[in-house]
């Protein structure tokens, strides 16, 4: 299904006429989409106006009701650019394509004959209802979005791509492919009733549904073109912060098992800048680093490409990884647990000069007895129990850890070779059917059994389900002796 620039939205309200708001002295952020007739929308007016100057794919993430459709129309009429709706649940593949040119295929080639609705000559386009495509749709969209280009062609006319989904979840929706949510710079979420002001919500309620005049819409062009001018000097200013910020988010949420690709950071970074930009220009700039460093959290909430891909990340992580972050830029550097604890084990047990950080050897034994406590998979719980092998066994590791974590290493080792009188006899008959072999000695062996055996009882109380000893015994033993260790 195709919806033009003339379908009504259903929480339409009126246009303001005249120009965009500029008070003498007065910050306009906040006034530029209620110039467009949109209200309630103002905590995250600044995401969008950053979003079309750098000119990337927006995602609009809301409610049905939310106008995000609205929205998207009325910012193609304040750009003066050719608008086009594709219900991308319903839309076929022809509809977006056009049909194959009979004439181009004779002559060995493919060229398409294009439609009123093809994509061919839009220049602002909305992929209305996305998360509701199947992943089959989902894929070829995912060339117009990344690139600009259908079937390998390129789109010159297409400048602006707005998608809108509902949140994954709601009855017919189902989470974005990542590829496809990660190529989305800012993931915008819309505000329900509930959450607007009273003045907003009472526009809101007494809207008619009249339709407006594009005509009568503020251009919003030169606006763009003054917070892009602004980018200079945001870089001058800002960049370092904005590049320090981002490399320690990385760090955090790789720690997290939240890892962020490079492209991702790199959006994250243009994206925090042009938010400082619209700041500048409409708003209020940051004056010092904390108020930078506090847009830069309002950022965070729009850059995160999680949610759209039905991953659940908590918000203490999120905040934590503000935290972090900001700490960092402010020059109080904060140690986080290795997130690779086998490697960092394996390291530790080395035979070199290099002297440990005894703060992070600390955190590092924290981190494999909490992997053990909670393990996620059988590779994640072969890796830990691997490196508490690595740890607890070489006397050069134990050697290198200050006395206190030296015994929480034994300790707790220990604590788990030592099974409950009621599991001794059920390891004791698991662990003689399994095949012996050759790759590390009895005593290890052992060991690694008993741990082996600790982690398949943990994994079998997680929600994700159990596993057998056997394949947990093998891969704890293969992992552990694949460092060189015996």
């Amino acid at each position: 299904m195709i919806m033009n620039r003339d379908t009504a939205s259903p929480c339409q309200v009126p246009a303001s006429p005249g120009g965009l708001p500029e008070p003498a002295g007065e910050p306009r952020l906040g006034k530029v989409l209620r110039s467009l007739g949109v209200f309630g929308c103002a905590s995250v007016e600044d995401a969008i106006l950053a979003g079309l100057a750098i000119g990337e794919p927006l995602l609009f993430i809301g409610n049905p009701g939310c106008a995000k459709t609205l929205v998207s129309q009325r910012l193609a009429d304040g750009l003066r650019m050719r608008f086009w709706a594709y219900d991308a649940g319903k839309a076929l593949f022809e509809d977006v394509v056009g049909f194959p040119d009979p004439v181009s295929l004779g002559e060995g080639e493919v060229r398409y004959v294009p439609t009123r609705l093809s994509l061919w000559g839009k220049e602002f386009v909305l992929l209305d209802e996305i998360s509701r495509a199947n992943y089959a749709m989902q894929n070829k969209w995912l060339e117009v979005v990344r690139s600009r280009r259908l079937m390998g062609m390129s789109l010159p006319d297409l400048k602006l791509i707005v998608a809108a989904m509902n949140p994954p979840g709601l009855a017919g929706t189902s989470a974005l492919d990542e590829a496809l949510a990660g190529r989305f710079t800012f993931h915008v979420t819309f505000p329900d009733a509930h959450q607007m002001d009273a003045a907003d919500l009472r526009r809101v309620i007494e809207v008619p549904d009249d339709g407006s005049d594009s005509t009568m819409l503020p251009d919003l062009r030169p606006l763009l073109v003054a917070i892009r001018a602004a980018f200079p000097d945001t870089e001058s200013r800002d960049g370092g912060a904005a590049t320090a910020y981002v490399e320690r988010l990385a760090e955090y949420f790789a720690g997290k098992d939240h890892p962020l690709d490079g492209r991702r950071l790199g959006m994250m970074r243009r994206a925090l800048l042009a938010l400082a930009a619209v700041h500048r220009v409409v708003g209020a700039p940051p004056g010092n680093l904390d108020s930078l460093l506090t847009l830069f959290r309002h950022g965070l909430d729009c850059l995160l490409p999680f949610a759209a891909a039905g991953v659940e990340v908590s918000r203490l992580i999120v905040e934590g990884a503000h935290e972090f972050a900001s700490a960092s830029v402010r020059g109080h550097v904060r140690v986080l647990p290795p997130h690779d604890v086998l490697g960092a084990a394996r390291m530790l047990a080395r035979q070199d000069d290099v002297v440990p950080d005894a703060d992070l050897s600390s955190l590092l034994v924290t981190r494999i007895f909490q992997e053990m406590e909670h393990p996620h998979t059988v590779e994640r719980a072969g890796r830990s129990g691997a490196a508490l092998l690595t740890v607890a066994l070489s006397k050069v590791a134990l050697w290198r850890l200050v006395p206190d974590t030296r015994h929480r290493v034994l300790a707790g080792y220990r604590d788990l070779l030592d099974l409950d009188a009621s599991d001794v006899g059920c390891f004791q008959t698991e662990s003689e059917s399994l095949v012996r072999d050759a790759v590390i000695d009895g005593s290890v062996r052992d060991a690694a059994l008993r741990l082996a055996y600790v982690l398949t009882s943990r994994l079998g109380r997680t929600m994700r389900g159990g596993a057998e000893f056997e394949d947990m015994a093998k891969c704890l033993i293969e992992t552990y002796s694949q460092g060189g260790a015996a």
